[in-house]
């Protein structure tokens, strides 16, 4: 019997590659509380929280052309804002790069050759993380997944504007406060 194939979340049309704001949302399989615990609306990342957490703030290192803006890591999925510039600056000037305009960020550095797009940094990053959770499975005793660390798939929008920026940076601030909810 022939598998359903499987329909992509992302625009077909759409340069996932080329500068702008992405608002992501990546969930662990069968959203597994594994990162840490809320208490009294404040995010307590544990150890594999933390491990989730150096991983997306290292990306940049990895990636110049990307730039991680506001995130929060929750017990069960997290939520990020990812700047892709597609510009050279000096990192050493103090001008605002266009793809950044409400922020005071650090300027962009010059961008590599090896420019990836949104779903392959994802996919890189979740491959990544589940590697790194593996081995704290194995030497730490982290509690194991079911069969996968991350749902396969995740959710994106691409932020258009300066107020929706906003509005998703509030969203995020936030999350930890609503979690009972």
């Amino acid at each position: 019997m022939k598998s359903p194939s499987r329909k992509s979340c992302r625009l077909s049309d759409f340069d996932y590659g080329k500068q702008g704001a992405y608002s992501l949302t990546i969930c662990t399989q069968d959203m597994d509380c594994l990162f840490g615990r809320i208490i009294e609306k404040e995010m307590i990342l544990n150890d594999a929280g933390r491990m989730v957490e150096n991983a997306l703030l290292n990306l940049h290192s990895m990636y110049p052309h990307i730039q991680i803006d506001t995130y929060i890591i929750m017990p069960n999925h997290i939520h990020v804002i990812v700047f892709v510039n597609d510009i050279a600056l000096d990192h050493r000037s103090r001008g605002r790069p266009p793809c950044l305009p409400v922020m005071n960020r650090p300027p962009c550095l010059p961008a590599r050759t090896d420019r990836i797009p949104v779903p392959v940094l994802v996919q890189r990053y979740k491959s990544y993380t589940t590697n790194q959770y593996m081995r704290g499975v194995n030497n730490h005793n982290w509690p194991c997944f079911n069969r996968r660390l991350w749902q396969r798939n995740y959710y994106d929008h691409i932020i258009r504007n300066p107020s929706e920026l906003n509005c998703i940076r509030k969203y995020i601030s936030e999350n930890p406060k609503r979690w009972k909810f």
